[in-house]
């Protein structure tokens, strides 16, 4: 293979024993957004494992068999299987895959997936609103060593006036502050048409389901409890603010509205 092929960027290698089935789904990924390579058999996977490194797979497990997975611990691999067996979907996870999808696969669900297995901390921006700063100061810094681009505030409402300019793709707030409360502080955000569609996810130690539903009900979409684990606090931040991205993006892409002039 070619020096110069070698330095095309990577692409998700899609693996299928079903030439057709393997060359539709890098199609449908193709349109997604995903460049997409389609391999009918293994051994043609490994030549283009060793030359030109993957962004991720997506691997056929009834075609491929699930003893093969122990050779991709490592990459980033989202496992397919038309078998309801829940002990080789398991085995696939426990193997390394981060997701197993049955099949026929929805193309949009296994692009979202593949988006967030590939997301980029780095891309998204925090705003973070917590009176407790010491807290705040310390979530942010993790959230920023993580490479988020945070905004840090201890006042909620200057969060409203910093929000436009900042544009995060996710909000993260206190459910207690004496200015204003989450909830309060949601409903506002929610007011905003620059900002209503922006996820919000609650943090408070606050265990009274009430509260939580009072939360949800003014219209954020997640609520954690104080601290929380760090790693599924990545994970919960990276899903909302990767699906917001897309969002903003495919409206981006849509044709605008018909007005009278059109007609």
């Amino acid at each position: 293979m070619s020096s110069q092929h070698e330095s095309l960027p990577a692409a998700v290698y899609v693996i299928d024993a079903e030439p057709e089935a393997a060359r539709a789904l890098a199609r449908g990924l193709a349109a997604r957004g995903l460049e997409a390579e389609a391999f009918t058999d293994w051994s043609g996977l490994e030549v283009a494992l060793r030359t030109r490194p993957p962004r991720a797979l997506v691997l056929d497990l009834d075609a491929v068999g699930p003893e093969r997975l122990a050779a991709l611990r490592g990459q980033p691999l989202v496992c397919l299987t038309a078998q309801a067996d829940g002990r080789l979907r398991l085995r696939a996870l426990r193997a390394g895959a981060s997701a197993c999808l049955g099949k026929p696969v929805d193309v949009e669900l296994l692009a979202a997936r593949l988006e967030l297995l590939l997301a980029d901390p780095a891309a998204y921006r925090v705003l973070m609103v917590d009176d407790d700063r010491a807290f705040l100061e310390l979530q942010a810094g993790r959230l920023r060593a993580a490479g988020f681009d945070v905004l840090a505030l201890t006042e909620p409402l200057a969060a409203l006036e910093a929000a436009p300019g900042f544009a995060p793709d996710v909000f993260v707030l206190d459910l207690y502050m004496p200015e204003a409360d989450g909830a309060e502080l949601t409903r506002l955000i929610r007011d905003d048409p620059r900002l209503r569609e922006v996820p919000i996810v609650l943090l408070s130690g606050e265990r009274d389901t009430g509260q939580h539903a009072r939360a949800i009900a003014a219209g954020a979409v997640d609520f954690l409890l104080k601290p929380p684990e760090f790693e599924h606090f990545v994970e919960r931040l990276l899903a909302r603010a990767a699906q917001r991205r897309g969002e903003v993006l495919r409206a981006a892409a849509l044709p605008p509205a018909p007005t009278l002039a059109d007609d």
